[in-house]
């Protein structure tokens, strides 16, 4: 019983891959493979490294995300960072001002077809016009920056804010629907390649179209000038029916 629904699923499984195979080598099934691939790859944006070499670079300010940025001041208890608004209100001397402090929050992106990964640069960039910072100065300025962040609302990841306050480095997260995105590709690709089992076919065919109209035989390109109705000596092409 076990060898016979063994046999039957077999052959069933056997004549699914034949028809399957019928069906995907075709020329039409082919370029809808292609074309399917090509607006895949179209739709990937920038990060993806074939995304990024297909389509133009997305500009820079993209999906709400700008560059924070802060003065520093001279304070009562050394440099002190105010943001734009604040100077404005309390009428800052310029002498005071001894340097400048950003970061950009905006996330990068990475994945060789689909983006599988999101990376966060929380790290505080330091200009400093009149003279150069302490070490606990250096230490003091990114904790003020995300304090600063989170009284402006100007990004709400609350991770970002952490690590900044930290000291600052690199966010990353990966992203799984990128993997399944890049599985479904790798599948769509595989049939895309494997659909063209036709042109050896259509090759071969042509090739004995061409040999056969040159009087030679399509099988072993035997001159067959005056033998065409007999078929070929050499190889017994057309001879079939005689034998």
């Amino acid at each position: 019983m076990d060898s016979e629904f063994i046999s039957s699923t077999t052959n069933l499984v056997s004549t699914i891959v034949r028809h399957t195979i019928r069906f995907i080598q075709k020329p039409v099934v082919s370029v809808l493979f292609g074309v399917a691939l090509f607006l895949d790859a179209c739709s990937l944006g920038q990060g993806s490294t074939v995304g990024s070499i297909i389509t133009q670079p997305l500009p820079r300010q993209c999906g709400g995300y700008y560059s924070t940025f802060a003065i520093i001041v001279e304070g009562v208890q050394g440099a002190e960072l105010m943001d734009q608004e604040s100077v404005s209100d309390f009428n800052l001397d310029e002498e005071k001002v001894i340097g400048f402090a950003s970061c950009y929050p905006r996330p990068s992106y990475s994945g060789w077809w689909a983006i599988t990964e999101q990376t966060h640069n929380a790290t505080l960039r330091v200009l400093s016009q009149t003279r150069s910072f302490t070490l606990q100065e250096q230490q003091r300025l990114p904790q003020q920056f995300a304090e600063l962040i989170e009284k402006n609302e100007w990004y709400l990841n609350a991770e970002y804010v952490d690590k900044l306050r930290s000291g600052g480095g690199k966010l990353r997260r990966i992203l799984w629907s990128g993997y399944i995105h890049n599985v479904v590709a790798t599948f769509l690709a595989t049939a895309f390649l494997f659909s063209f089992g036709w042109l050896p076919k259509r090759i071969a065919s042509n090739r004995r179209e061409q040999a056969q109209s040159s009087g030679l035989c399509p099988e072993c390109r035997y001159d067959l000038q005056g033998l065409a109705e007999e078929g070929c000596p050499e190889c017994g092409w057309g001879r079939e029916a005689e034998a």
